[in-house]
């Protein structure tokens, strides 16, 4: 049901826009239709709704034509709920006043954003990254000497690898001659004490 609603309500736009250079009266019909609808179903009007069209005489905005617009910054205030050193940033709003019925209207368009930080926030910034530098350093150091195990643990495996298969008999001979002296029980032995 919302959608439906909706959708009617944008094609109502739309063709109040597109019927505006053709017809300027049957554009202002069709923008006071879709705010009647708008009051009528209790719908909120979003801000930019408000850059289309005068709400009170229905005729679209063209700035300079139909419409003038201004800007407004609000005067900074001293906010308990910032950090020292910090100050609020100003609320900019944006003034519309209609040339045809005279209507003027205040759109909200909220803070700008910050182009630079303040004194306390770069001190902060910079200590941020001081101790990012620190902690990392610190962990450069526990890497190097598990790297350096790892680099023995490497290098035998690479003595062997280079080796071959000589070195692979080489050691199964060894660790059989091993088994052999450390064995006690040999025939020659046990034929001798008979």
């Amino acid at each position: 049901m919302m959608d439906s609603k909706r959708q009617q309500l944008q094609y109502l736009l739309n063709i109040s826009v597109s019927t505006y250079p053709v017809s300027p009266s049957l554009s202002s019909h069709y923008l006071r239709k879709f705010y009647g609808l708008m009051e009528e179903w209790d719908l909120e009007l979003e801000p930019n709704t408000l850059l289309n069209g005068c709400k009170k005489c229905g005729s679209i905005f063209l700035i300079g034509k139909t419409a003038s617009i201004r800007t407004h910054s609000h005067h900074r205030k001293e906010r308990s709920d910032l950090p020292k050193g910090q100050v609020a940033r100003m609320e900019t709003s944006w003034f519309l006043a209609c040339n045809v019925c005279g209507g003027n209207f205040e759109v909200s368009v909220g803070a700008p954003a910050r182009i630079h930080k303040s004194r306390a926030a770069l001190r902060a910034g910079e200590a941020a990254k001081a101790k990012k530098t620190e902690e990392a350093s610190t962990q450069h150091a526990s890497l190097d000497t598990t790297k350096t195990s790892k680099n023995m643990k490497g290098r035998q495996r690479q003595k062997i690898r280079s080796s071959g298969l000589n070195g692979i008999l080489a050691k199964k001979k060894e660790r059989e001659a091993e088994s052999k002296s450390s064995s006690s029980l040999n025939l020659s032995d046990f034929m001798s004490t008979i």
